[in-house]
C-alpha cells in the first residue's frame, strides 16, 4: 500500500506537466451494504472444522451495514480517475438459532421433566477505518450525465467489535452485550463498482450513485477457520471540483 501511495504522489508532478487536464475532486461518500462472511479451511483431518462451518452457515445471515467518510482524488482529462479517502465502516453479519433446553427436577421424590424452547438472535458488528485506493473510467451520457466504472483495493484498519444477543425464552427476554473479540489489526478488500453520475447545471460538482461489491482478500482473524467478509450494496458520493 505504501509503495502504491508513493507512486501516485510522485506521478502528480509528471501528470501536471503534460497536456492532460488534471482536476482535484473531493467530497463526502456513503454506502448502504448487505454484509456477510465466508468460512474456509486449509485442512481438516478429522472433519471437525467442516462441521463447525456447516453449523455457522446454517444459522448465519447477511445484515445491513453502513460506510461513511470523505473521498478525494484526481480527475485526469475527461475519463480517468485516481482516488483515495478515509471512511468509517461497519461490517459483520447476524445469526439466528432455535434450541430446546431439557431439565430434570426432583419434586418430592418425583422426577419432573421441563422442556423449554428458546430463540437466540445475535448481531455481530466489526468496526473499521477504511482507506481505499481506486482507479476509475468515466463515460459521458449527454451533457449532464455519465457512467463511472471503478476498481480498487480497500485497506481495513480494525478498531473494535460489538455484539448484541437476544435470548427469547417465550415468557421473558434477555439481552447481552459484548466487545471481547479481537480481530487482526489489518486486513484488505477488493472492490468494484458501477455508478451513474449527474452533474447539475453549470456547477462544478458531480453526484454519483450505484452498486458496489467488496470482498476480503485477507482473513480478518488469525484462526484455523479463515473468515473473510464481503458485501454488496449501494454507494453514493458528492464530488466538488
Amino acid at each position: 500500500m505504501k509503495n502504491l501511495i508513493l507512486v501516485l504522489l510522485c506521478s502528480i508532478p509528471f501528470i501536471s506537466s503534460t497536456q492532460i487536464d488534471v482536476k482535484l475532486q473531493y467530497g463526502p461518500s456513503a454506502s448502504f451494504d448487505w454484509s456477510y462472511r465466508t468460512l474456509t479451511l486449509d485442512s481438516d483431518e478429522f472433519g471437525i472444522g467442516e462441521s463447525i462451518i456447516d453449523f455457522r452457515n446454517e444459522i448465519e445471515k447477511s445484515a445491513p451495514r453502513a460506510t461513511a467518510g470523505i473521498d478525494f482524488g484526481l480527475l485526469l482529462g475527461d475519463h480517468f480517475t485516481v482516488e483515495t479517502g478515509m471512511q468509517y465502516s461497519n461490517k459483520g453479519y447476524r445469526s439466528q438459532n432455535n434450541f430446546t433446553l431439557v431439565t430434570h427436577e426432583n419434586d418430592n421424590g418425583t422426577i419432573v421433566t421441563n422442556v423449554v424452547s428458546a430463540e437466540v438472535k445475535s448481531w455481530i458488528n466489526y468496526h473499521y477505518i477504511d482507506i481505499p485506493i481506486t482507479v476509475g473510467y468515466q463515460l459521458k451520457l449527454g451533457k449532464q450525465n455519465g457512467l463511472k466504472m471503478q476498481l480498487g483495493y480497500i485497506n481495513n484498519f480494525y478498531i473494535t467489535s460489538s455484539f448484541r444477543t437476544i435470548w427469547d425464552w417465550g415468557h421473558t427476554k434477555q439481552i447481552d452485550y459484548d466487545t471481547a473479540r479481537q480481530l487482526s489489526n489489518y486486513s484488505g478488500q477488493g472492490m468494484a463498482g458501477v455508478y451513474f453520475q449527474w452533474r447539475p447545471g453549470q456547477m462544478k460538482t458531480a453526484i454519483e450513485f450505484g452498486p458496489q461489491f467488496k470482498f476480503s482478500t485477507l482473513p480478518i482473524i488469525e484462526a484455523p477457520i479463515h473468515e473473510r467478509l464481503y458485501s454488496a450494496g449501494i454507494r453514493a458520493a458528492w464530488y466538488l471540483r
